[in-house]
């Protein structure tokens, strides 16, 4: 499959030559090639759409996906710009005109998620495509992809269009994965820029809890191992992805819809919570907490699974037993 060209997109666009509405028969079909992962496809139909001027960001989204598919984490860099680009000078001249930012945001947000999952996929199951993204790539493009990423992710943080406050959150979380990556591949954390902590996934934080301490005052007094763990009971804050931010809304629909006696409704809101907590996945909701143990797993996955392969092993049972009822004597001994 050939790459598609996102080099178009650096240049100025002119105005669409007509905007799409949600029942166009190229857009539905569109959608369909998609769900049915052919991307060759897709990429000719939406080549055909631009050849026609119609700048829409309902199938660029899918041709950005396309062009992951094809390049795999060599396409990161390009793909970021490309995107950098759709939402900056080229915005005015890329549909649909109804609602343009919030189609911007979700299609966005569908993007940089599906991205991700795909990438975890691969890295879990271990598979030729993985393998295949890691064969010729150059030493720098995770690198450049985080960088890339970086000014995307100032970018989406921005108004007007902006903010796209659910697609920045979908790309904080491919970035902590980039970023873990990028560690497990050179050996050494990723450097992170001043601009990303604004543009990086929201913060949850217990705001009945006294605020930490300064800095200075923080680094003034070394921890104990006992007093770090008492300070962490205290206070926990983590980054969450926007699948957070979305059950958040969902929970506190629920409560509303509730308390105004709307059962029906509420009903309905909570069959899908209740979907999303049998299927529920801490990596999707909290990826950077999981990010370093995805960055040491992946890279000593090979030793770790010669010890894995022996789980039935009275070895292994009596090491997990003692792992349950000690894990801090498990650790240091």
């Amino acid at each position: 499959m050939l790459p598609p060209d996102l080099t178009f997109l650096q240049k100025p666009l002119a105005a669409a030559s007509q905007d799409l509405a949600a029942s166009d028969g190229r857009l539905v079909a569109l959608g369909d090639i998609a769900e049915k992962e052919d991307w060759q496809e897709v990429t000719t139909r939406v080549e055909a759409l631009l050849d026609e001027g119609v700048f829409d960001v309902r199938p660029l989204c899918y041709y950005f996906y396309a062009a992951f598919v094809a390049g795999g984490l060599g396409a990161v860099p390009a793909l970021f710009e490309g995107v950098t680009a759709a939402t900056g000078a080229n915005f005015a001249s890329i549909g649909p005109k109804r609602r343009q930012s919030h189609h911007f945001d979700k299609r966005l947000t569908w993007l940089f998620d599906k991205i991700l999952g795909t990438v975890r996929y691969h890295e879990l199951k271990r598979t030729p495509v993985w393998t295949g993204w890691h064969e010729g790539l150059a030493p720098n493009a995770i690198a450049r992809g985080i960088a890339a990423g970086d000014a995307l992710a100032a970018k989406l943080g921005e108004g007007p269009p902006g903010p796209f406050d659910q697609a920045a959150r979908a790309l904080g979380a491919l970035g902590a994965w980039l970023r873990a990556h990028d560690e497990a591949v050179n050996g050494q954390p990723a450097p992170r820029k001043p601009t990303d902590r604004p543009s990086s996934p929201t913060r949850a934080e217990d705001d009945d809890l006294p605020p930490p301490p300064p800095p200075e005052e923080a680094s003034a007094e070394v921890l104990t191992p006992e007093q770090a763990l008492e300070a962490l009971r205290r206070r926990v804050t983590i980054v969450v992805s926007h699948h957070y931010t979305e059950l958040v809304s969902k929970l506190r629909a629920f409560e509303t819809l509730v308390e105004a006696g709307h059962y029906e409704k509420a009903a309905l809101v909570a069959d899908d919570v209740q979907q999303r907590l049998e299927h529920f996945d801490p990596r999707d909701y909290f990826p950077e907490l999981f990010a370093r143990f995805s960055a040491l797993f992946s890279k000593n996955v090979d030793s770790l699974s010669e010890h894995m392969d022996r789980r039935e092993s009275p070895q292994w049972k009596a090491l997990a037993q003692f792992y349950q009822v000690d894990m801090k004597a498990f650790v240091e001994s």
